[in-house]
């Protein structure tokens, strides 16, 4: 379950600042991304804009709105908190909120104003870290916004359970630098930083693809920026099974941010973007990605599952088949005799064609139990073709292999030995707890690398810093993932936790091998990331999250871990 608070300050009379004029329209747009966008329900969600909504709001209605919703929150909820008004930076106490006076910029912002006086804003963060809920988000629209502490990157202990590291922490994201001020966006009558953010939340979860025009932009006139605004923003993220994560609200957000700043180059602002959670949290979104039922579909009899391989031009189809020796077979597949292959063989595929589906070739890939089929190990395979004429494409020359019947059966010789090969050396509680160990030092070593290279989006590290700080870091991962790799196959009830495992330590080695690129690019270390390295990296990122959700699932789904 995820709780919200939204809180929007407009009347600054009584402290003798400018009021905002925009906070109306802030807590609307935002209201409106979080219900309809993430699909928030609207009792979860409480809106603080002061008595009739008129922008007057003290700061006992940040600590009386927190205290409404904090006994309603667990481990497994998520707390966003959104405010909206001045932000007051350290060397400019007596100075009016939000106000670019002479003095030098500082690291750490004094806090957000509210209409009677000044909150901490590191204190406000801090308080939000202690909550009960799992997972907790600040989103804070005021100048000078960045100048928080950042909780560093979170770490994975080898004796914790994935469900208490996955999606927990909390994550900044700032309108702006700690020296910058927020900027209005007067042709949607928003700020610059809620504008792009809502926008960014909308774009993620329409009901159709990428490209489409966000429902926040209907009504409004269109000029040359918000044409460009409004192009495809969502190019290479991709939902899934429903879902968006707030790395890529982030990532859009900044895409809106960055064309305006190149259309305003006199009203730029830079957001900055701290998470200590780990992974990433993701929300559920109005339409549902639906799996392909022929990509992996659970069968009756001997079929385990199948596999699509469509091309446009053909229909195909990987049937894989548990098919065991029995006593006739002197308790072996070499016993099962060809004629038996060809016969089941054919006989699946009657089957498959009696259920509708009409391919033009099909493979069986034989194995003697569930281990052999899990493990991609077959002792025999086969092939069907609709035609004759497609059988010289198919049916290549092998001294394994014979046609009997019209179909194609091939043999594995070297089955036994590769089977020899897959048998455990680990009992199953020594597999779990080295491939914990190591898990922990993969995730660890990437949370730590993907934290300090966002400060290099945040402007406050370059790429020859990464490169210093983390040369060393690339032959740690790699040589983590070959250890890794060179683990036990794994038990057969642990399958489906291993291998989100190995998916995840290889995004993660991914990871080193494009820095490793990066750092031999002399070009490429400076102030911003190489343009097509950094796609490729961010592009990794992503999956590395996707990896890190499939292993707290799995881990989940699977008993006495």
């Amino acid at each position: 379950m995820v709780y919200a608070i939204l809180i929007a300050v407009g009347d600054y009379k009584d402290i003798g600042a400018a009021d905002i004029p925009t906070y109306k329209r802030d807590i609307e747009i935002m209201h409106r991304a979080l219900n309809e966008g993430l699909r928030i329900p609207g009792e979860n969600i409480r809106v603080v804009t002061g008595n009739d909504n008129r922008g007057k709001v003290s700061m006992k209605s940040l600590a009386h709105a927190i205290a409404d919703v904090e006994g309603h929150l667990s481990d497994e909820d998520v707390f966003l908190l959104y405010f909206s008004g001045h932000g007051q930076r350290k060397d400019s106490l007596n100075t009016a909120p939000g106000s670019n006076g002479a003095s030098s910029p500082c690291t750490t912002a004094a806090g957000i104003v509210f209409s009677d006086g000044m909150v901490m804003l590191q204190s406000v963060i801090d308080y939000v870290s202690r909550l009960a809920a799992g997972g907790k988000i600040v989103i804070l629209d005021c100048c000078y916004a960045g100048g928080f502490e950042g909780k560093g990157p979170r770490a994975l202990q080898f004796d914790q359970a994935f469900s208490e590291f996955a999606g927990k922490g909390i994550a900044v994201m700032a309108s702006t630098s700690a020296d910058e001020t927020a900027r209005l966006w007067p042709e949607r009558k928003c700020s610059v930083f809620t504008g792009a953010l809502s926008q960014a939340i909308m774009e993620l979860t329409a009901p159709s693809a990428e490209g489409q025009t966000s429902a926040l932009l209907e009504g409004q006139t269109p000029v040359s920026l918000e044409d460009k605004i409004s192009s495809p923003l969502t190019a290479g993220i991709t939902r899934s099974s429903g879902r968006v994560s707030l790395n890529d609200i982030y990532d859009v957000m900044m895409r809106i941010i960055t064309i305006r700043n190149y259309h305003e180059p006199a009203r730029q602002q830079y957001p900055v973007f701290r998470s200590s959670i780990g992974g990433t949290i993701y929300f559920g979104t109005k339409d549902r990605v639906q799996e392909s039922g022929k990509m992996q579909h659970n069968c009756t009899g001997n079929i385990h599952h199948f596999k699509s391989l469509d091309t446009q031009k053909e229909k195909r189809l990987a049937v894989f088949v548990l098919l065991h020796p029995t006593d006739k077979h002197s308790g072996t597949p070499a016993g099962i005799s060809t004629e038996e292959l060809a016969s089941a063989a054919r006989d699946i595929v009657g089957r498959i064609r009696t259920e509708g589906m009409e391919e033009d070739v099909v493979w069986c890939y034989f194995g003697a139990d569930e281990g052999d089929i899990l493990n991609s190990l077959h002792y025999a395979y086969t092939i069907w073709t609709a035609t004759e004429e497609m059988q010289s494409k198919y049916y290549g020359r092998n001294a394994a292999a014979v046609v009997c019947d019209g179909i194609y059966v091939f043999r594995n010789t070297s089955y036994d030995l590769l089977k020899r090969i897959q048998e455990p050396t680990k009992t199953r509680e020594e597999f779990v707890r080295d491939v914990k160990k190591l898990l922990a030092l993969i995730v660890s070593n990437a949370e730590s690398f993907v934290y300090d290279l966002q400060e290099v989006k945040n402007r406050t590290r370059t790429m020859a810093e990464m490169r210093a700080l983390y040369y060393s870091w690339i032959g740690r991962v790699k040589s983590l993932y070959i250890k890794l790799s060179d683990e036990d196959i794994a038990p057969n009830d642990l399958h489906d936790w291993a291998e989100a495992i190995y998916d995840l330590a290889g995004w993660t080695a991914d990871l080193a091998i494009l820095f490793e690129g990066e750092c031999g690019d002399e070009m490429a270390c400076s102030l911003s990331v190489h343009a097509e390295k950094s796609i490729l990296i961010d592009h990794t990122i992503r999956r590395y999250h996707e990896a890190i959700e499939r292993v707290r699932q799995t881990e989940a789904e699977t008993a006495e871990i």
